[in-house]
Order: structure tokens, then C-alpha cells, then sequence
């Protein structure tokens, strides 16, 4: 369980960091697609994937901009592979609307379906790529996140 934490730490944190723009070098330019609720979202901006190393797992995260609107997406996946996981395996989602600078996460929920496939997972400056769906609430809202792809960059490893 305490991975969890740690887990849902790093993600928040990361994500937070492409969400604020915190990265000096202006991000990461990839990409990732997903519908909520049927409405199709394209990240085609500040992005990337990261391996914590002491707990052994991967953080994808991506952030768009849609009218004064800043959806991200968050994935936290133990390990450093390919293949396709679930939440029973570990796998935690987030989703974030944010219209201003304030950052409210939707999680998943426990006892529900979120499936990520990692079909490359390159080398640090190599691209990470694959397909996710969820469903995620803030303890008020449920969304459903449907045919997600991305192809973000693997930054270094922390």
C-alpha cells in the first residue's frame, strides 16, 4: 500500500509540474488523444513519460489547451516495460480539467475498469508509446476516458 502513496505522489507531482509549466526547457513536445465522455481531447503539447527508479514505476503525463481550458492526463504504471496492465496491477489514472491555475484531479475509482498497453517503451530521449482507458471521479463527477493513445518522450530517469 505504500507504493500506492508513493505512486500517487509522483504522479500528482508530475503531473502537476507539466500542468503549471514548470519545465524550463518549455516541455516536451509529443502527443496523446482520448475522448471523455465522448468528446475527443488532443495533446499535442507539453508532455512526457518518466521512470522513478527507487519506486520502480512509469509517470506519463500530457497537457492541452482547449479555449481556457487545460485537460491532462496522468498514468502511473509499475515498472519499465511493454504489454498491457490494469488497476488490479497497479495502474492509476488521473484526469484534470483546469481553467485556472488551481489543479483538481479525478482519480479512478477503485472496483473499476482502467487499462493501459505500452506497446514501446524506448530508451531515455526515445519515444514511449501505447493505449489507455479509465474511469475517473473527484468524489462528485464520474467521466469515462476512452480510446486514449500517446507517443510521449522518455525524459531521464529519476
Amino acid at each position: 500500500m505504500l507504493g500506492r502513496k508513493v505512486s500517487w505522489a509522483v504522479c500528482l507531482g508530475f503531473v502537476a509540474v507539466l500542468v503549471l509549466g514548470g519545465c524550463d526547457d518549455g516541455g516536451i513536445w509529443a502527443s496523446a488523444t482520448f475522448n471523455v465522455d465522448g468528446t475527443s481531447v488532443s495533446c499535442s503539447g507539453l508532455s512526457g513519460a518518466g521512470y522513478e527508479i527507487s519506486a520502480d514505476i512509469t509517470v506519463i503525463a500530457a497537457q492541452a489547451s482547449v479555449g481556457s481550458q487545460y485537460p491532462s492526463i496522468g498514468i502511473v504504471l509499475p515498472g519499465a516495460a511493454t504489454g498491457t496492465l490494469t488497476e488490479a496491477d497497479g495502474v492509476m489514472v488521473t484526469y484534470s480539467e483546469s481553467a485556472t491555475s488551481a489543479f483538481t484531479a479525478m482519480l479512478i475509482i477503485p472496483g473499476t475498469s482502467c487499462t493501459v498497453t505500452i506497446t514501446d517503451y524506448g530508451s531515455v530521449g526515445g519515444l514511449v508509446e501505447g493505449t489507455f482507458s479509465a474511469v475517473v471521479s473527484d468524489g462528485t463527477s464520474t467521466l469515462t476516458i476512452t480510446n486514449g493513445t500517446f507517443s510521449v518522450v522518455r525524459m531521464p530517469d529519476a
